[in-house]
């Protein structure tokens, strides 16, 4: 009976070390490999209106369609480059509401 007792402590202290590995894993990257798959989706996700084409803008921004994109475009090579986000709201039919939507994903660089 000692014997299994035995078994046991030995089998919890591996677990142990390895939920202290795991500790001091999360607390060095907090989302572990979601933060990467975020960080990769952040950056993929990112749409520079002074380069975008129309399908691609059209395709990432919320609320702006190949109408609106159109516009966009033909907004920037009227009075050349976006020198801000909020600049966006000169475009015809974008507004405050679709500027504030994709503003985490709007890039000038």
């Amino acid at each position: 009976m000692k014997r299994g007792n035995d078994r046991a402590v030995s089998h919890e202290c591996e677990r142990s070390a390895e939920t202290r590995e795991e500790q001091v894993a999360l607390a060095q990257d907090p989302l572990g490999d979601r933060g990467s798959i975020l960080r990769e989706i952040a950056t993929v996700a990112q749409v520079n209106i002074n380069t975008a084409d129309a399908q691609t803008m059209a395709s990432k921004l919320h609320g702006v369609g190949e109408a609106r994109a159109a516009e966009i475009v033909r907004y920037r090579e009227t009075y050349g480059p976006f020198s801000s986000a909020e600049e966006l709201v000169e475009v015809k039919g974008i507004g405050q509401s679709t500027l504030d939507k994709n503003r985490d994903v709007i890039t000038l660089e």
